[in-house]
């Protein structure tokens, strides 16, 4: 990350910053990034408690029991990306402009191609659309449904299988959070869609 990147809970975020992602916590208790198909700049606005987006459909009882933010209504999920106050949000702050120096001549040597792209962090990596991450030993593939593209899946492709996981969440945080529960022994939030998505796989 650079310099100008951390990690700030959601009330704090400020119109500018460029919202990466969040952080989320597992049913174990362990943490990962959970960072956005598209990185984009926040413009956060009142919460209506009466929207009824596929984004504040997301929300529990207990965030909508709480304070609720909104960093964006539209790009670039075409809703409200809604979230408890206190989610903690991954941002990268606009930079400090840098004085001009006082020389006539003086020149600002360009940006390489290797140090004008930040790397995302190594949990996970963006290709074609779908995000890879580990869990342990565990390497998992979170992508869109391929009949409900709105929807996201999470698959185990350890060692060549294709194991499902999560089938049909509304959110991509969403499906990580229930496919790691899964792996952590947590059967607790299996659906009918993810049993559905087991039984086609064979």
């Amino acid at each position: 990350m650079t310099a100008n990147t951390r990690t700030i809970p959601a009330h704090q975020v400020k119109a500018g910053d460029t919202v990466l992602g969040t952080v989320i916590t597992t049913p174990g208790g362990t943490t990962c990034d959970d960072l956005n198909a598209d990185p984009y700049t926040a413009a956060p606005v009142p919460n209506d408690p009466d929207c009824g987006c596929p984004g504040h459909d997301a929300l529990t009882d207990e965030d909508k029991a709480g304070d609720v933010v909104v960093l964006t209504t539209g790009y670039p999920y075409d809703c409200c990306d809604a979230m408890p106050a206190d989610t903690p949000v991954i941002i990268a702050a606009p930079a400090e402009p840098t004085p001009r120096p006082n020389v006539a001549k003086a020149r600002t040597p360009k940006a390489t191609r290797a140090t004008a792209k930040t790397p995302l962090p190594r949990f996970c990596r963006d290709f074609r659309g779908a995000y890879g991450f580990t869990h342990g030993d565990r390497y998992c593939v979170a992508s869109r449904n391929p009949g409900a593209p709105e929807l996201w899946d999470v698959h185990n492709e350890t060692g060549g299988i294709h194991q499902p996981l999560a089938s049909r969440r509304t959110t991509r945080a969403q499906a990580v959070r229930d496919a790691i529960a899964r792996l952590d022994g947590d059967d607790s939030a299996v659906s009918g869609a993810d049993l559905l998505a087991e039984i086609l796989s064979f």
